[in-house]
């Protein structure tokens, strides 16, 4: 739903950016993600939930 989100004026190369970066992001966590095991044996288990609670510990809350 990232056309909602801008205004009309802007909305085509916002939703191009938000999208482009979505598949960019989304294209490294795959190419990273089986690695992770490899490189850090025991602790991976804890490495990616780590990552879900960042915006939180900056004080990023979705609902206000």
């Amino acid at each position: 739903m990232p056309s909602e989100m801008f205004p009309p004026t802007t909305r085509g190369k916002a939703v191009g950016f938000a999208i482009a970066s979505n598949w960019l992001t989304n294209f490294i966590v795959a190419l990273i993600t089986p690695r992770i095991p490899e490189v850090n044996h025991f602790w991976h288990f804890l490495l990616l939930p780590g990552f879900q609670d960042y915006p939180v510990r900056l004080g990023i809350f979705l609902r206000s």
